[in-house]
């Protein structure tokens, strides 16, 4: 009688942690991710601008005055 009490504890014991894996599965779809997403959008974009012709040129002639001083 004492291994099917355990058995049944062992299976309460999973089933817990089974729930709560789901829950923070969940959480992290809802909560997390959303604002990954948007932090990579936002460097993405950052980049894009950072690399157009006349940002690089701006950057290249600040760089050339700078380095000229």
């Amino acid at each position: 009688m004492g291994s099917v009490n355990l058995y049944s504890h062992i299976n309460e014991f999973y089933s817990l942690i089974e729930q709560h894996c789901k829950q923070l599965i969940l959480l992290f779809k809802e909560k997390v991710l959303p604002v990954v997403k948007k932090a990579a959008q936002a460097t993405t974009k950052a980049v894009k601008n950072a690399v157009k012709p006349k940002n690089l040129l701006n950057t290249l002639q600040v760089g050339s005055q700078v380095s000229a001083k």
